[in-house]
């Protein structure tokens, strides 16, 4: 079977919120009104042709969002260079995970900034490994559900060497 090339969450006829296959052909312009195939499952488990049709009624946002999302942070004696040796402790090492991100570096605090404004705060970006005990990311474990403790071993978050600046910057010469 081939792959699915897009999707799309919207409601039916019925009121009925469902995952219907979009090809790149109907990305653009009005949804509404637009027959769709039906999928079945989650885009984080995997989405599956059902073979049955539906109209879209109303189109929402493509994933949904937790009432209550998991927060972390990463402190900085987490941070480690690029060639820098991670020491994993000897209780995370049976489900140690390990992720390739884009690191986004804001230049400056900031609080209650408008969209038009963000980017004004990101001084480049860069790629990061995020690595994680995943035992201590179950909420019966010390976590309580919460990524932090998981998230904050001594130095568990590699940054790449090169920072590619969204933005000239002025260097002053003295």
């Amino acid at each position: 079977m081939m792959g699915i090339e897009g999707f799309v969450r919207f409601s039916d006829e019925k009121g009925e919120i469902a995952y219907g296959e979009l090809h790149a052909s109907a990305t653009s312009g009005q949804l509404t009104g637009v027959e769709v195939e039906l999928l079945s499952g989650s885009p984080f488990t995997g989405l599956s042709r059902t073979g049955a049709q539906a109209t879209i009624q109303k189109v929402h946002y493509p994933l949904t969002v937790p009432s209550y999302p998991v927060v972390f942070t990463k402190p900085a004696d987490a941070l480690a260079g690029p060639y820098d040796d991670i020491p994993i402790n000897r209780s995370a090492q049976s489900q140690l995970d390990y992720e390739g991100e884009l690191t986004v570096i804001i230049s400056k605090d900031c609080k209650n900034v408008s969209d038009d404004q963000a980017l004004d705060y990101v001084l480049g970006y860069t790629v990061g490994n995020d690595v994680s005990a995943q035992n201590f990311q179950v909420p019966t474990r010390v976590s309580g559900g919460q990524f932090s403790y998981a998230k904050s071993f001594d130095p568990s978050r590699l940054l790449g060497h090169v920072l590619p600046f969204r933005k000239r910057l002025l260097i002053r010469r003295n």
